[in-house]
């Protein structure tokens, strides 16, 4: 192992002299910056909307976003467009955010003798605040702007089905988005959790949420890696990441193995974390015996490569 040391040191010192030359050069985009275009690209192609056509939420401070080593995933977890997850599968991580449209209404030609009309769906019966709303509960109907009960948003069938009635609504009536509240699968604590406890499959469930969805809502176990409570958590709410503490992957004063790999031959040396991190992060190490520090990404726990 020791004879193999200063190989890895020339190995990093040539990584940190071409990403030296490569940063006086240009300045390097955020791995959020790389993901929100990617995203960006991703509804343009999907749902042929321009760029300065769609709003992206910002996501959460405490979030990290991974150097993705595939292009991220993109996909709509829910019945409406308004939220979109993303996730890499190496490192394997995921988060849901909101994205707004701001798409013009297309010009329709003016007709001086008819209203404007639209598609909308009426109940085919009374229905009472709650009900969970099926196909066999509406019908498509026709109509025109002299006949809308209100100037509220029309509302699509995948915007229905499933949707909770947020009031009573009588026979006939045409749904808007105010009459709704959209299901949402989300994750929430089976049982009220203590600020510092650790969260894990056995103490969380899914649950479905209706309304208005918080942009940094958990839907997956998968998210819930080394997190612990930052206040007290009530089943039957959204867990969020804003309530949520990330316990990191590595520690300062941790010892890391460091592989560089060259065709079959795999190079292995021990280093000495400098600061705390999680897994898909850059910290800085240490070589023990030469003293050099350097800069290395971490892909597991108690794994590293150099960056």
């Amino acid at each position: 192992m020791r004879n193999l040391t200063p190989h890895l040191i020339i190995v990093c010192l040539t990584l940190a002299a071409l990403l030296s030359t490569r940063d006086g050069l240009t300045a390097e985009p955020s791995t959020r910056d790389l993901m929100t275009a990617q995203l960006l690209e991703w509804l343009s192609s999907t749902e042929g909307v321009a760029g300065a056509e769609v709003t992206v939420a910002a996501l959460d401070g405490r979030v990290r976003v991974p150097e993705c080593l595939d292009s991220f995933e993109f996909s709509f977890p829910f019945n409406d467009k308004s939220t979109v997850r993303v996730s890499c599968s190496s490192p394997n991580w995921s988060v849901v955010t909101r994205v707004t449209f701001e798409r013009p209404p297309p010009r329709a030609p003016v007709q001086a003798n008819n209203p404007p009309s639209q598609m909308t769906y009426a109940l085919v019966a009374a229905r009472p605040a709650g009900h969970i709303l099926s196909a066999a509960d509406i019908v498509q109907v026709t109509e025109t702007s002299t006949a809308r009960r209100s100037a509220g948003r029309a509302v699509s069938l995948g915007d229905i089905a499933g949707a909770r009635l947020a009031r009573d609504m009588p026979s006939g009536a045409a749904l808007q988005a105010s009459d709704i509240q959209i299901a949402h699968r989300v994750l929430t604590v089976v049982s009220p959790l203590q600020r510092g406890s650790a969260l894990t499959e056995a103490n969380t469930q899914m649950m479905t949420f209706y309304g208005a969805l918080p942009a940094d809502a958990l839907t997956s176990i998968d998210e819930l890696r080394r997190m612990v409570a930052s206040t007290q958590l009530r089943p039957n709410q959204p867990l969020r990441l804003s309530n949520l503490r990330q316990l990191a992957d590595v520690i300062r004063g941790d010892e890391l193995i460091v592989s560089v790999s060259r065709g079959p031959v795999t190079i292995e040396t021990p280093v000495i974390a400098l600061a705390q991190g999680v897994i898909g992060e850059q910290i800085e190490v240490q070589n023990p015996e030469s003293g050099e520090t350097f800069r290395v990404i971490i892909t597991d726990v108690g794994r590293a490569e150099p960056r």
